[in-house]
């Protein structure tokens, strides 16, 4: 039905044409059913007031003895109607005097009609649930009304009254019957009406809509219309006319439309070609130019990592990272700081910075320093661009300038960082991002340009020095023995060489344990390091022996340089010394000079050994210079060497278990 009425216009029109009619209906039963209601309670109130006053008028009337009134008669016959609800006599206060209703006589008026009593009303209409009308009569004394109230029946006093109660809804049953039907009446025509109506409409109207509608679509769906005309004249065939007309304008219209249309996407897309042509070109270029930018990175790159994959010393490595970042880089003010062996100080190493003049070589900061080796404990590059904007500590103030740009790069090698590379520039916002990860690259070269010249120093350290006493071992002493040699034969300078061994040291090990001998060595080292010129060279020659080079001494005055190192170690603190003979560690020192002893190095290194022989079978503790009788020794034993052949010398450290004593030419050390 809904839907019939949305998408009918015939059933909207007989719809509104219907509820038209039944507003006007409507308006005009409730009017005339209002009137009518109004005159039948009017009229039903007058006859009751009649009938009250004729009741009146029965009190008045006395039969002939004087004994009674007709009042009863008349009130039976009254109550056998059944419009008839309740009659009631009352006196001036509104008691019940006598009523119809049982129970009602001696008590006051029911609450409505005694407040209307009081008030002076002459009626009660119909009013809720209350579907009677009550007639209030008042009653005044008059001259035959002394017969039965000679007391009190004044002329012209109230006596009391009458209060009739009828039933309106039996007065007005017919007017409700004829409204019912009015009603009914009224509906059948708002209906008829209706679908006259939509008949009408249906027949008249809504064909030729359908048609104007079927041609509307064919127009806004561009195809073409003709419209049949009735030839009438009337209004819907001048519109179908005007659509027709309509119709071919659109069409035209929407060719030419087309026709723009095409036009305009042929120019949107060259337009859209040209934009895209033209960002592929700012592309392209930002592309190369991008390229070139990273070529140049590569090629400083290239070149940084070049100078400083040259060398391997430290001291060069440091010189060629200053020189590039000033002159290839072209920046004006840096520093470099490396760790110490600590961990915990960082040293300058390299600086260039005018406006921070305490940044210079050789200056040691703590680990901690503010902004300047933040990057070392955050392992990451840090960057301030603008310094006079920060908040600034102790450190901050001595080591930053007051303005400009700060970056701060850790010279880092996988989890091993070096050191850091700090950079400054007067100017804010003077580090652009580019220019950051190019002296990022840079401080990882010279990271591992840095890692590789300090692992190569330790690895050639380590080829030269003896790990147990960090003394230069044999090797190394071989080639300074060989400079010191030259030195002295160009300069015509002495040179003269100490043999030192400590006495009884396998005794010391096998009571001690090699713990404990280690520790004596590491001491009779550190002493002979102590009470030599730093021109000096303390080697450790093997064992328990040690070689001591003394440039510029000859024979006597090495001799008293040796005398002084028995008396140093003597007077020295070993653990467990009391286990030694005479209670503390002692050592032997052969001394052997040039040019009075030896014509070669190694002549002078055996001169020096021959002595400390004859040191130990002397009786140890002692210093004993070659002279003429240890070549004769020397001489002795080069015979008894070419006697045995396959004879070798016998050290001191013989493996364990081998009690034999040794030879008799050769005691134990």
């Amino acid at each position: 039905m809904f839907r019939l009425i949305r998408q009918n216009l015939a059933a909207k029109i007989a719809l509104a044409v219907g509820l038209a009619c039944l507003l006007v209906t409507i308006g005009g039963l409730v009017g005339m059913l209002s009137l009518f209601r109004g005159d039948i309670l009017e009229h039903s109130r007058r006859t009751t007031e009649l009938l009250a006053r004729a009741l009146q008028a029965v009190f008045e009337i006395q039969d002939p003895l004087g004994r009674s009134h007709p009042f009863g008669e008349v009130i039976e016959d009254l109550g056998n109607r059944s419009e008839f609800v309740a009659s009631r006599v009352v006196d001036a206060e509104g008691r019940v005097v006598w009523s119809s209703l049982a129970g009602e006589s001696g008590r006051d008026l029911p609450e409505p009609l005694l407040q209307r009593w009081r008030q002076g009303a002459n009626y009660l209409e119909p009013e809720g649930d209350r579907q009677t009308l009550a007639v209030l009569h008042k009653v005044r004394a008059r001259e035959s009304c002394q017969k039965c109230h000679p007391t009190t029946a004044t002329s012209g006093d109230l006596l009391g009254g009458l209060v009739l109660e009828v039933s309106h809804r039996n007065l007005s049953w017919r007017l409700s019957a004829y409204g019912a039907l009015q009603w009914v009446t009224a509906l059948l025509l708002v209906l008829f009406v209706a679908v006259i109506t939509f008949l009408v409409i249906r027949l008249t109207l809504s064909g030729a809509l359908e048609r104007l509608s079927r041609a509307m679509r064919d127009v806004t769906e561009g195809r073409a219309v003709n419209l049949h005309r009735s030839g009438h004249g009337d209004e819907l065939d001048r519109l179908a006319g005007e659509l027709d007309r309509l119709g071919a304008e659109m069409n035209a219209l929407r060719r030419a439309a087309e026709d723009g249309a095409r036009e305009r996407e042929r120019t949107l897309r060259e337009q859209e070609l040209n934009q895209e042509l033209a960002q592929k070109t700012r592309l392209f270029e930002e592309a190369n130019a991008n390229l070139n930018r990273r070529l140049e990175e590569l090629r400083l790159l290239f070149d940084v990592n070049q100078a400083l994959n040259s060398t391997l010393d430290i001291g060069e490595v440091l010189s060629l990272i200053a020189e590039m970042l000033g002159k290839t880089l072209g920046l004006q003010e840096f520093c470099l700081l490396l760790l110490d062996e600590s961990g915990n100080t960082l040293e300058v190493r390299s600086a260039f910075c005018e406006r921070v003049p305490l940044l210079k070589p050789g200056l040691r900061i703590p680990r901690r320093a503010g902004r300047t080796t933040e990057s070392l404990e955050r392992a990451r590059t840090v960057i301030i661009q603008d310094v006079a904007a920060i908040s600034r500590n102790e450190d901050d103030r001595r080591l930053l300038p007051e303005r400009g740009s700060f970056l701060s790069v850790p010279l880092r090698v996988r989890d091993r960082v070096l050191g850091l590379l700090n950079f400054t520039r007067p100017e804010a916002d003077a580090f652009p991002p580019d220019q950051v990860r190019l002296l990022t690259a840079v401080a990882q070269q010279a990271a591992m340009a840095l890692l590789n010249a300090s692992l190569f120093r330790e690895k050639a350290d380590q080829s030269v020095t003896d790990e147990l006493t960090r003394l230069p071992n044999r090797r190394e002493m071989n080639t300074r023995l060989q400079i010191e040699w030259n030195r002295s034969r160009r300069f015509g300078t002495p040179l003269a060489l100490l043999m030192v061994d400590i006495d009884h040291f396998k005794r010391y090990n096998d009571v001690n344990g090699h713990l404990l001998g280690d520790r004596a060595l590491t001491g009779v080292a550190r002493v002979l390091k102590q009470n030599t010129r730093q021109v000096d060279t303390v080697a450790r020659f093997g064992g328990e022996e040690f070689v001591v080079l003394l440039p510029g001494e000859d024979r006597e005055s090495a001799a008293a340089v040796a005398e002084k190192l028995c008396r140093a170690v003597a007077r020295n603190q070993f653990p467990r010394m009391e286990t030694q003979p005479g209670g503390h560690l002692s050592i032997s020192i052969g001394v052997a000079s040039h040019p009075e002893d030896a014509a070669s190095p190694d002549e002078l290194l055996h001169r020096a050994d021959l002595a400390l022989y004859a040191a130990k079978e002397g009786g140890r503790g002692r210093v004993v210079r070659y002279d003429a009788e240890l070549g004769a020794l020397e001489e002795r034993r080069k015979a008894e060497a070419a006697r045995k052949p396959f004879r070798r010398r016998r050290r001191r450290h013989r493996p364990p278990g081998d009690s034999r004593p040794p030879p008799a030419q050769e005691p134990p050390r």
